[in-house]
């Protein structure tokens, strides 16, 4: 099958998008508007990018399916694991080594909702989708009264963002509409605007629940806690079909760096918990600075972590997979 460049394209958007938030994260002083941003921000990449993998999710019951899921996706989150544990021990100074597999680190989270996604999809496949996506937004509503269900095992965010990734899967079959050019530019603008404007009082309340790993009890809202949620949802919907308005439909320069996203995703978090660790991170952060300086490493430390040499560095980490099948290729 061949690929499409608009999901390339998105995917390659979304991961510098990623890469900005998680590098704005650790600095102490924000300016209001850069605050905003970051909002806006983690507003909508992490749902989008999981509506994208619910697009090109399959729901196959087979030994071979489930077994290529256990490769791709389960291992590659044990052994960033296990790596980031041993990296995290190097720097303290080889003190208190400690790896935990319950309490994904970073970004890890995500590798281990995946897979959950794709194993759920597999078992409710039964179930009429649309049925499906209903009950998994009520759950997604409740769930933030159970205390227990946070970051262990990523249970939180698994439930809380299984309705895009259900979504995604869903409109597998929409593509065209997902790509489509009929809604005029202007209209995304005005509601990246309104939404800036929304951030501007939202944005205390806002920025933790945006992280969907805490239970309610942990979380101020301005109003009841699920329709809080519901509003969250909505905008994040509203921004995300807004952003894919600006994604290109054709090949460009990035495309095929997006098809290597997954490396750029494991791999970011490491270059800026050494900064932070060897303590060269920048105290402050402006917006001109954001748009001068961060946006631009950020681009460009997303197109060098997807590109061959580090590709082929990383493979064992993030595709182990394909280092079996070369080995193989070598035997026969």
């Amino acid at each position: 099958m061949q690929r499409d460049p608009f999901f390339d394209n998105a995917k390659f958007l979304l991961i510098a998008c990623i890469i900005l938030g998680h590098v704005i994260e650790p600095i102490e002083n924000f300016s209001n508007t850069v605050q905003i941003i970051y909002t806006i921000l983690y507003t909508f990449h992490i749902p989008l990018f999981v509506f994208i993998s619910g697009i090109f999710s399959k729901a196959e019951l087979s030994l071979k399916n489930i077994g290529n899921l256990t490769l791709s996706i389960l291992l590659p989150y044990l052994l960033y694991q296990v790596f980031f544990s041993l990296f995290i021990w190097i720097g303290s100074g080889l003190k208190d080594f400690n790896i935990s597999l319950l309490f994904p680190h970073n970004i890890a989270w995500y590798l281990l909702s995946l897979y959950t996604w794709r194993l759920l999809l597999i078992a409710l496949q039964k179930i009429p989708l649309l049925i499906l996506l209903v009950i998994s937004m009520l759950v997604a509503l409740l769930v933030g009264y159970s205390d227990s269900i946070d970051r262990f095992l990523s249970l939180s965010r698994t439930i809380v963002l299984f309705p895009f990734f259900l979504l995604g899967y869903f409109c597998k079959d929409k593509i065209s509409w997902i790509k489509s050019r009929a809604l005029p530019m202007y209209i995304p603008l005005i509601i990246f605007c309104i939404v800036f404007v929304l951030s501007i009082y939202f944005t205390p309340q806002s920025s933790h629940w945006l992280f969907h790993d805490s239970p309610y009890s942990q979380m101020d809202a301005p109003f009841f806690h699920p329709l809080y949620r519901l509003l969250i949802f909505s905008i994040t919907t509203t921004v995300g079909i807004s952003f894919l308005r600006f994604v290109p439909t054709t090949q460009i320069f990035f495309s095929n760096y997006g098809r290597y996203s997954l490396y750029s995703f494991m791999l970011h978090w490491i270059i800026i918990r050494t900064l932070t660790t060897i303590d060269l991170y920048p105290k402050s952060i402006n917006l001109i600075s954001l748009i001068c300086i961060y946006v631009p490493i950020c681009i460009i430390l997303t197109l060098l972590l997807s590109s061959k040499p580090v590709r082929i560095l990383a493979m064992p980490l993030a595709e182990p997979t394909k280092i079996v099948q070369k080995i193989k290729g070598i035997k026969q």
